[in-house]
C-alpha cells in the first residue's frame, strides 16, 4: 500500500524533505536546537515536552508552502504533531519565504538564518514574559 505526504496547506501531494529540526533539552529547557544535526543553534528557553527524544521533519511543496512531520517522546509515549513551538516556526517561515528567484527544496543559510532569528525573537520575547 503506497502512501504519500500531502501538503497540509495546500493539499499539493508534490513535496520534498528539506531536513530535520531537533531540539537538544534538559527537563523542560531548550538549550540547543540542530538543523540537520549540523547547524547548531544556541537558545535558552522552556519547552513543552520533557522531552525523551524528539525529531521533526521539515518538508516543502512545490507550491513553496513549509511544513513539518513532528514526533516528540514523552514518558513512552510519541506526540505526531503536537508541537506549538514547531507550529509556530512554520508560520514564521511561510510568512517570510523570499522566492523571487525560485523554490528552493534544500536547507541552506538562508533557511537556517531564518529559523535562528525566529528562536532569538522566541527567547526574547519569553524572557520579557518571565520579567
Amino acid at each position: 500500500m503506497r502512501e504519500n505526504i500531502f501538503c497540509p496547506i495546500c493539499d499539493y501531494d508534490y513535496t520534498h524533505i528539506l531536513g530535520t529540526i531537533q531540539f537538544i533539552t534538559d527537563e523542560y529547557w531548550v538549550s540547543e536546537v540542530l538543523v540537520n544535526q549540523k547547524y547548531s543553534i544556541p537558545v535558552k528557553f522552556e519547552y513543552n515536552f520533557r522531552s525523551q527524544g524528539n525529531i521533526h521533519i521539515l518538508f516543502r511543496c512545490e507550491r513553496g508552502h513549509y511544513f513539518v512531520v513532528s514526533f516528540d517522546g514523552y514518558k513512552g509515549i510519541v506526540f505526531v504533531n503536537e508541537n506549538t513551538l514547531v507550529n509556530e516556526l512554520l508560520g514564521y517561515l511561510n510568512e517570510t519565504a523570499d522566492d523571487k528567484f525560485g523554490f528552493k527544496f534544500s536547507i541552506d543559510f538562508n533557511l537556517v538564518g531564518r529559523i535562528e532569528t525566529f528562536l532569538e525573537n522566541k527567547e526574547f520575547e519569553l524572557a520579557n514574559k518571565m520579567k
